[in-house]
C-alpha cells in the first residue's frame, strides 16, 4: 500500500476494524523489498485491522495491477471511495487521470455499474452521495 487516504470506517467489533481507503499506488515493492515508480496503479481497497496482531489485511479491492486491463486506472495524488448506504456499492473518484472521472462498482463482486468522466474539473478529490440533487428532505433521515 502506498499513498493511501481518505479512510472510511465500515465497522469496528471484537478489536478488528473495518475501513474503506483509498490507495494511490505511487509506488510498489517487489518481492524483495525494492520500491519501483512503475508500473504504478490506485485502487479502492477495504482493509480489516486487527489491534492484537497489528495486522491489516486486504479484504477487498478494486482496480487491477495489469496496465492493459480496461479497468486498470492510476491517480498519484487524489481520490476517495465510499461505501453507499445499503452496502452493496462504492463509489470513488480518480482525480488526476486524464480526464478525471467518478464511478459506481457492486460489492463486493466488483461489477463496475457507471464511469462518468469529468474533462472540465480540473482535479477531483472527495466523493459523496446524495439520492437526489433536486430534494432536499434526505439529508435530515441520514442516520449519523
Amino acid at each position: 500500500f502506498y499513498h493511501q487516504h481518505a479512510p472510511e470506517l465500515q465497522s469496528w467489533e471484537d478489536g478488528r476494524a473495518r475501513f474503506l481507503v483509498f490507495d494511490n499506488g505511487n509506488a510498489r515493492a517487489d518481492a524483495e523489498g525494492e520500491v519501483h515508480w512503475w508500473p504504478s496503479y490506485s485502487r479502492a481497497v477495504e482493509l480489516e485491522l486487527d489491534e492484537s496482531t497489528r495486522r491489516a489485511a486486504l479484504v477487498w479491492h478494486y482496480g487491477p495491477s495489469d496496465e492493459e486491463h480496461p479497468e486498470h486506472f492510476y491517480s498519484d495524488g487524489t481520490g476517495d471511495a465510499d461505501m453507499l448506504l445499503g452496502g452493496d456499492r462504492v463509489q470513488f473518484s480518480v482525480g488526476w487521470d486524464d480526464p478525471p472521472w467518478i464511478a459506481e462498482v457492486s460489492y463486493p463482486a466488483g461489477e463496475l455499474l457507471w464511469r462518468l468522466e469529468c474533462p472540465h474539473a480540473g482535479e477531483l478529490y472527495r466523493v459523496g452521495w446524495a439520492p437526489s440533487l433536486y430534494e432536499t428532505g434526505w439529508w435530515y433521515e441520514v442516520e449519523r
